[in-house]
């Protein structure tokens, strides 16, 4: 399941905030830990924009990248399309 930013936002809020050790409110929550940090780690790093999902799809026909669109920026890193 996907959630959008503003709900990542909030469950990063609630774990801040919660007396209970990490691990134990994110089962409550029913949040794989595993997840939850690299919201944690995006957040951390870039605010609460980086939260924000970021489809990336390549041009061309078919599906196929074109030369020119083999390579896209995403937060400033360069990615390859598949």
């Amino acid at each position: 399941m996907r959630y959008p930013a503003s709900e990542k936002l909030e469950i990063i809020r609630i774990i801040e905030q919660s007396h209970l050790p990490a691990r134990r409110t994110l089962d409550q929550v029913v949040i794989p830990r595993r997840t939850f940090y690299r919201w944690y780690d995006r957040y951390l790093e870039g605010g609460p924009e980086a939260l924000t999902e970021i489809v990336l799809r390549c041009g061309g026909q078919g599906g196929s990248p074109t030369f020119a669109s083999r390579f896209c920026t995403v937060r400033d890193r360069p990615v390859q399309c598949r």
